[in-house]
């Protein structure tokens, strides 16, 4: 199979256990094997590879972390009994607006069911699952670490509805806010979820939808984080009760959701005709919404990352972006996605982001 070597870098290309070129015309051709590629009826082939099912090397990257003081700062201990919920993995269903849905679950092996635990929504991609974002942002060795139950949510077809993205999720106003809800309900029922302790984090199209939580769920989440991903709603639907801490990841070469906003280089019928915001616009939204002091003071500075903090903010919260010059549509310090950019291995974006979590309990 040939591919035109000037479209191969201007075809988009979706980072799951199988990747998709969406190719024009041209010369100069390359070669991927027929053994690594097959076509598929819309006249786009599949080449698999793009994430394994396993992470060949969990321990390869960084422990490079934001600091953020001390850690479950003010949370309140909070106890449980006839919690029946034990460490270990599962895939739990749920049923929520007449669907099926699933949920991968880690519980570190330090659970105590008598014992309130923070609890962090960690949301894959567009056309990537749960078991690749357990791969993807290597978040289950520091959540054993930390003694945090994370939770990796699948989306309808591989998507989220978000706002301005993505996938079958968003065309057909699949109600995944319900969903999230319905699903920690079933987790509260199961283990003992500290109730100030909740947090949602995501990549990409879930890094919208956990900007969309924090619309939407204020009273639920006590901090967010998103990698990749921007806010997909009008300011006139974005309405939290209170206000949420959050973290943000973004490379500014990033091609699929742009730093500097603008039109997502997506197929055709992805996304619909939408232009999304900037990384800088999501920040001046909700700085403007939380009453956010500082024009910005770095808190982290580490070859090409560098990170800013807004806060205070009223209400304890803080706003803290992390950009990082030249990374691409990519989790930091996760496993590497050579076909959509730079992984930089100078931040580890899951522990800043369970460290940032566990200082921000709900007040």
């Amino acid at each position: 199979m040939r591919l035109s070597r000037a479209v191969v870098s201007t075809c988009f290309v979706a980072t799951s256990t199988a990747f998709t070129l969406r190719c024009g015309s041209g010369s100069d051709d390359v070669t991927i094997s027929d053994r690594d590629a097959r076509s598929r009826d819309d006249g786009s082939f599949v080449v698999d590879g793009a994430i394994p099912p396993v992470d060949p090397d969990p321990d390869s990257g960084t422990n490079a972390s934001v600091p953020v003081g001390s850690t479950d700062a003010g949370a309140l201990p909070v106890t449980c009994t006839g919690k029946k919920g034990t460490g270990g993995d599962r895939t739990i269903s749920v049923q929520s607006g007449g669907r099926s849905r699933e949920a991968i679950v880690h519980v570190p092996a330090s659970y105590d069911s008598t014992l309130g635990t923070a609890l962090v929504l960690n949301v894959h991609g567009f056309i990537n699952n749960a078991s690749e974002e357990v791969v993807l942002s290597r978040m289950n060795k520091i959540a054993d670490e930390k003694n945090v139950i994370v939770v990796y949510p699948n989306g309808i077809s591989r998507s989220w509805n978000a706002g301005d993205c993505c996938g079958t999720a968003q065309t057909s106003a699949v109600d995944d806010v319900g969903f999230m809800r319905d699903l920690l309900d079933e987790l509260d029922d199961t283990f003992c979820v500290d109730p100030h302790r909740v947090y949602a984090a995501g990549f990409s199209n879930g890094g919208f939808l956990a900007y969309r939580l924090a619309c939407e769920m204020s009273e639920t989440f006590a901090a967010i984080g998103s990698v990749s991903g921007v806010l997909g709603l009008d300011d006139s639907a974005c309405h939290p009760k209170r206000n949420v801490p959050i973290m943000h990841f973004h490379g500014t070469s990033d091609f699929v959701v742009p730093y500097k906003g603008g039109t997502p280089f997506l197929p055709s019928g992805i996304a619909g005709p939408v232009s999304f915001r900037s990384v800088a616009s999501t920040m001046t939204f909700f700085r403007a919404q939380e009453s956010c002091t500082s024009s910005g003071s770095n808190v982290f500075k580490s070859g090409d990352v560098s990170c800013e903090s807004y806060g205070p903010c009223s209400g304890g919260s803080d706003i803290t972006l992390c950009t990082i010059d030249g990374g691409g549509h990519t989790w930091p310090g996760g496993f590497p996605l050579v076909v959509t950019g730079k992984t930089t291995n100078d931040i580890s974006a899951s522990r800043s982001l369970v460290d940032f979590f566990l200082a921000h309990p709900m007040p």
